[in-house]
C-alpha cells in the first residue's frame, strides 16, 4: 500500500508543473475540433480528483454507499472550464491531494478493501479508487504533454 500512497502523493504539484511557462493563448488553444484545451484538461483533473476523494471518503465513512457517475463532458460544457483560474485550480488540486493522502495514511490496511457501489462500474474499493486517481492523472498529463508538443512548448518534464 505504501507504493500506491506514494504514487498518489506524487501527483501533488504535477498539474502546476504541466502548465508552467504557458500563456493564455497556449492554455486556451484547441488542438483539433472538439478537443479540450490545456486549461479544460487541468480543470477536469481537479473536478475528477475532488469527485474521487469524495467517493473515497464516502466508502470509508459509510457502509457500501452509492457512488454516482458524473458526465465529464457536461461538466466541462456547463461549469465554465474554459475560464477557470489555473492558479486556483492547481492549488485546490494539491490541497485536496494532501488532505486525502493524510486520511489514507491514517486508515487501517483492511479499510482499503471497503467498498461502495458505483452507478456505472458496480462495486469499487478504496484501493481501486486511489489507483483510479493515480492512473487518471497520469493519463491526462500525457494529453497535456502532447498538446504542449503540438504548440512547440514541450520543454518540461512532468
Amino acid at each position: 500500500m505504501k507504493i500506491l500512497l506514494e504514487a498518489y502523493e506524487d501527483g501533488i504539484g504535477k498539474i502546476a508543473k504541466s502548465v508552467q511557462g504557458l500563456f493564455k493563448e497556449h492554455l486556451d488553444a484547441r488542438i483539433g475540433p472538439g478537443k479540450w484545451t490545456i486549461r479544460q484538461v487541468a480543470v477536469h483533473l481537479l473536478d475528477s480528483d475532488l469527485e474521487i476523494s469524495y467517493r473515497i471518503k464516502s466508502v470509508l465513512a459509510q457502509d457500501i454507499p452509492l457512488l454516482f457517475y458524473y458526465d465529464e463532458t457536461k461538466w466541462a460544457e456547463k461549469l465554465f472550464y474554459e475560464v477557470q483560474n489555473l492558479e486556483l485550480v492547481t492549488s485546490l488540486f494539491d490541497l485536496n491531494r494532501r488532505i486525502t493522502a493524510d486520511i489514507l495514511k491514517r486508515i487501517k490496511e483492511e479499510d482499503f478493501e471497503r467498498k461502495g457501489v458505483h452507478t456505472v462500474r458496480g462495486l469499487v474499493s478504496v484501493r481501486g479508487l486511489v489507483m483510479d486517481a493515480v492512473n487518471h492523472l497520469g493519463h491526462h498529463l500525457k494529453f497535456i504533454e502532447g498538446k504542449r508538443k503540438s504548440l512547440g512548448k514541450e520543454n518540461i518534464s512532468i
